[in-house]
């Protein structure tokens, strides 16, 4: 994808935003997608959940209960398909919902096949021609998603397009049962509310290729211990990074002192993303040409980086850059001085430390270069504005569409202007991720 600079202001360099203009018709229905992951935790793509509509003009959302809610709008799920690439990454699955009229009517055909999974809830009280639409699809390129336990029930040509199958975990003796009578064929099992470790071995035991859950916010281990000498440079540099006023002789030589920073910033600054004229050679001209506010947002999600490495870390990381982004625009849309967009950044940023790093956020916050009220919300020690926030965005990442209503009225955020945010940060975070 494309990441163009953007003319800052005296000291600033290029903004960090997406490629183009946010499209207001995609927005204008909240969204969220959480990860599926393959059997090695890899990212393979990401389920969709759409919410309500909201009004633009307002900012309002429609009256509608979450389960009334209808199909996507075709338009909308064809913009959101359409920026596969920079909403979910190149080359990964993309899982949404249609219901039986929107698979009567062939509306899929709207997006393209080789991206999409189609997700048919209530397969158990479609007709049996639906299986003819349903083998269309598939001979077409999309591939078919039934719920597994719906499928036991529905008519047998009906149940066999589907190319994945779904089982849920909420209750473990019925997906133990579900499991145990999956007809033998090539469609793939995908587990979903695999929410903790627990679930993860049941799921891995039960034989599912594909898994969708939390768990990676549920550490195996969650250790009382000291941070390691490795951990702690990292941390100065962080707080280094923030100080008010960098020294930026001092972190030049602190950068060219560390090779792998030093080689991912230039590969950074060298990829298509940005297209310079001339190759960036050296770190001086890179903190010149990128600019201190989109270097020091580099730095910190670099810095995570090195912290917690491997690839189940990997979506903990982009999820990390993704809830920093959100809550840097949000306050930036807030009335001036109400809340500081850098700060705000921050919170998002470390809001995922005790997963990624697998020690309690109390031993870890003693670390962090940030203010009072940021380490009480990151730690729980009271419910300030800042815990709001955080909560605003779990509730968003949770689908939680009535909760993310009411904490972004308690916060003055109009839920358009939320959606635009979460936009925004998903297409920031995969450009920052891409590639690696």
């Amino acid at each position: 994808m494309s990441f163009p600079p953007d003319a800052g202001g005296p000291g600033q360099g290029p903004a960090d935003k997406p490629p183009q203009e946010t499209p207001l018709a995609l927005c204008s229905r909240l969204f969220v997608r959480q990860p599926v992951f393959d059997e090695h935790l890899h990212t393979w793509g990401y389920a969709v959940t759409f919410g309500p509509e909201l009004r633009q003009e307002s900012g309002a959302r429609e009256d509608c209960a979450p389960d009334d809610l209808p199909d996507p709008v075709p338009g909308i799920a064809a913009g959101l398909i359409s920026l596969a690439d920079t909403l979910f990454g190149p080359g990964r699955k993309v899982l949404v919902s249609f219901g039986e009229r929107s698979i009567l009517d062939e509306t899929p055909y709207a997006l393209p096949s080789e991206r999409m999974v189609i997700e048919i809830p209530g397969c158990d009280g479609l007709p049996a021609s639906a299986a003819q639409a349903l083998n269309g699809f598939r001979a077409d390129g999309f591939a078919v998603a039934l719920d597994l336990g719906e499928a036991a029930r529905a008519d047998n040509a009906v149940r066999a397009s589907a190319d994945v199958l779904l089982l849920g975990l909420d209750d473990v003796e019925r997906a133990r049962g579900q499991a145990r009578a999956l007809p033998k064929g090539g469609a793939l099992l995908l587990a979903r509310g695999v929410d903790d470790i627990a679930r993860l071995a049941l799921a891995r035991r039960l034989g599912a290729d594909l898994i969708q859950g939390d768990f990676l916010f549920c550490p195996e281990t969650v250790q009382a211990r000291r941070a390691t000498s490795h951990e702690t440079s990292r941390f100065r540099l962080l707080a280094a990074i923030e100080h008010p006023e960098p020294d930026f002789d001092e972190l030049a030589r602190t950068l060219g002192a560390d090779a792998s920073l030093s080689f991912r910033l230039l590969a950074y600054l060298n990829s298509p993303a940005f297209g310079f004229p001339e190759r960036i050679g050296s770190l001086r001209q890179a903190m010149l040409m990128l600019g201190w506010k989109m270097l020091k947002n580099w730095l910190r999600v670099a810095v995570l980086t090195d912290l917690a490495p491997g690839p189940t870390a990997r979506h903990l990381l982009l999820l990390s850059a993704q809830r920093g982004k959100f809550l840097e625009l949000l306050a930036g849309a807030r009335p001036e001085g109400r809340d500081n967009p850098d700060e705000a950044f921050l919170l998002g940023l470390f809001s995922l430390l005790e997963p990624l790093l697998r020690m309690p956020m109390t031993e870890v916050a003693g670390h962090l270069p940030l203010p009072a009220p940021l380490l009480d919300a990151l730690t729980g020690r009271e419910d300030n504005r800042q815990a709001r926030w955080l909560r605003l965005l779990k509730a968003y990442e949770a689908a939680d569409w009535e909760a993310v209503e009411t904490l972004a009225q308690g916060l003055d955020v109009a839920p358009l202007t939320a959606a635009i945010a979460h936009y925004k940060a998903v297409a920031w975070a995969e450009a920052v991720f891409s590639g690696t």
